[in-house]
């Protein structure tokens, strides 16, 4: 029991450390770099932190993280999303909504740079902090998500009618023909092409040779993978399946 509990503890800690390698250094890092720039240059020269909140860096920053944000969520609709959900959709057209909000803001605070009207300058500074940080948080939530849909690729949808439950197997064998027959065209333009040996690479051959035989034990894996594939469909349709779903050749 206790080692059970020590070994989910550190899996959840890896992948907490992932998703916040991911999340900071991956876009957060750089989008805060200019405020961070002015800061220090404000440290360094005792320059007054009086408008420092009202610097259009925090809206530019704000901006970029919700645009990431979108990013991964149209990600993870275009390459694991298998039926329609309205929860990732809404949290994008939200998302959306907020960026415009951003860039508004940002406008608004490029003006009162330019032209000092006079406007509420602690409200502006509040909206800004405020879609910063909830910039942040969309974007900490979304590469939750990517993580976890990269993790879980292999989940099957749940309340799928038979019919979407084909679809589902069709769809998932479309990468693995799609990859097949890019194997076979590689393979082809291979030998129409004169490959430059690695002379300058100590032992070429014997990795060469290395590198062959693991080609070979690939496609007699996934010859295997075929025929359990073909027996798994044979038990779960109702009518006897009389060929392969895919055709090797010998």
């Amino acid at each position: 029991m206790t080692k059970n509990v020590a070994r989910i503890g550190t899996v959840r800690l890896r992948t907490a450390r992932e998703v916040f390698g991911m999340w900071f250094f991956g876009d957060v890092a750089y989008a805060i770099l200019p405020i961070i720039t002015i800061a220090t240059i404000n440290l360094a020269t005792g320059a007054s932190f009086e408008r420092f909140l009202l610097a259009p860096e925090w809206s530019f920053a704000a901006i970029v993280f919700f645009g990431v944000s979108i990013r991964y969520l149209l990600e993870i609709k275009s390459r694991f999303e298998r039926e329609q959900s309205y929860r990732l959709d809404t949290g994008t057209q939200f998302r959306i909504l907020l960026a415009i909000v951003s860039v508004l803001c940002l406008a608004l605070v490029d003006m009162i740079d330019r032209i000092r009207p006079h406007v509420n300058e602690g409200f502006i500074e509040s909206v800004q902090i405020m879609l910063f940080i909830g910039g942040l948080g969309a974007l900490l939530s979304a590469t939750v998500a990517k993580q976890s849909f990269m993790r879980a690729r292999w989940a099957i949808p749940h309340n799928m009618t038979r019919l979407r439950f084909m679809l589902h197997l069709e769809n998932s064998l479309n990468t693995a023909i799609d990859n097949c027959d890019y194997f076979s065209y590689a393979v082809g333009k291979g030998q129409d092409r004169d490959l430059i040996s690695d002379n300058d690479f100590v032992g070429s051959e014997s990795w060469e040779a290395t590198n062959y035989s693991r080609v070979r034990e690939k496609i007699a894996r996934l010859k295997r993978s075929v025929e359990q594939m073909d027996r798994a469909f044979a038990s779960f349709s109702d009518r006897p399946v009389t060929s392969q779903l895919i055709e090797m050749s010998k």
